[in-house]
């Protein structure tokens, strides 16, 4: 009966002992030739100057050759680095994370990263960039390499507020904050008491975000405190209502100041629902921050915008918004009359008219 159990466990152990011997054989070797392993990043220029005027064009790609480690991996993640002339990567400024072995930046994305990352715009710029990839465990990185870029001082990427504060946890019903200049930012919104809300670089989940700890070391207006809640959101504890924000990354400030809903009026003959007086103006409605839009018959003749209702002393000529280098529809003409009001000199009929502020135009359409 002994030997029969003796070579039932013979048997069992047999697989492992083969398999423990042949296991020095076939072990898998990663080969770790430096001329193997490492990738090298290639730009396809070495001085690019970036212009708001071709924005979604291609800026600059960079590409790298593959890691070959002897032995079949995991499709790498690619991260694209950048950093100043002489940083050393510790800022760790993620440009792209992608799993191609190249990277094409738009202008307008290129830019973005530069300006947002406190690069300064109007000047020549050296920037390093460097390719890291991983495998699994395996990590291997590119040698740097410098490229000259010179960045524009963009006005028009705005940032977003997203919350119950305003319009609510919806990245549809995201509340535009127009920039103002480079990193500072402004908009009039209306405020909710008691719920909170968060920046966004857009409006999408995967943005970057800014919450309230971000402005430590700032100052934020005493109308916000710190949520407490899984995101350290804003909560806004102010009286319900319309106000201009400031928002200024170069100081992590952030003021508040009361106002009014933003208003505008057409009055003229121009807009036969209205004509010259103050019974029945058209009122523009107000989209978001500098953005009113309205939808009236227009006639071949004069009007004029107006900031309050009957309040002449707040009209808008012509030449206000000409002197403002706005792009006017070419529909409209200075009526050069007494007041250089707006005169209508297209086909009559039904017109949406849109003013924004923010961009400088004022448009017509009747599609």
């Amino acid at each position: 009966m002994k030997n029969k159990i003796y070579k039932y466990i013979y048997w069992l152990a047999l697989p492992l002992i083969l398999g423990s011997c042949s296991s020095t054989d076939d072990r898998i070797m990663i080969d770790t030739d430096p001329e193997k392993t490492t990738i090298t990043a290639v730009s396809s220029d070495n001085s690019v100057i970036l212009l708001e005027e071709n924005s979604q064009d291609d800026a600059l790609s960079i590409t790298w050759n593959k890691p070959d480690y002897g032995v079949p991996t995991a499709t790498p993640n690619y991260q694209v680095l950048m950093d100043t002339e002489n940083g050393d990567f510790s800022s760790l400024i993620v440009a792209a994370s992608v799993n191609t072995e190249e990277k094409t930046f738009m202008v307008e994305e290129l830019n973005k990263l530069l300006i947002n990352n406190g690069f300064d715009a109007g000047t020549p710029l050296n920037i390093q960039f460097k390719v890291i990839a991983t495998s699994g465990s395996l990590v291997t990185e590119s040698a740097p390499i410098v490229i000259e870029i010179t960045a524009y001082a963009k006005s028009s990427d705005p940032i977003f507020m997203i919350g119950d504060a305003l319009m609510g946890w919806d990245t549809a019903k995201a509340v535009e904050v127009a920039a103002t200049g480079s990193k500072t930012f402004e908009t009039i919104a209306e405020f909710t008491s008691g719920n909170s809300f968060r920046f966004f670089d857009a409006p999408d989940w995967g943005a970057t975000s800014y919450n309230y700890p971000y402005f430590s070391g700032g100052s934020v207006d005493a109308l916000f405190e710190n949520a407490g809640d899984g995101d350290s959101n804003f909560r806004f504890i102010g009286t319900t209502g319309y106000y201009k924000i400031s928002v200024d990354f170069n100081t992590l400030t952030i003021t508040m100041e009361a106002t009014d809903l933003p208003q505008l009026f057409m009055v003229g003959a121009a807009v036969p629902e209205a004509g010259w007086g103050w019974t029945t103006p058209v009122e523009m409605t107000w989209i978001k921050h500098g953005h009113f839009e309205a939808t009236t018959t227009f006639a071949v003749d004069a009007f004029r915008f107006f900031t309050k209702n009957g309040d002449w002393g707040s009209g808008r000529n012509y030449p206000y918004y000409q002197d403002a280098e706005f792009t006017i529809d070419t529909n409209l003409e200075n009526a050069d009359d007494g007041d250089k009001n707006f005169k209508f000199i297209g086909t009559p009929g039904a017109y949406t008219i849109t003013v924004n502020t923010i961009a400088k135009t004022i448009s017509l359409s009747n599609e």
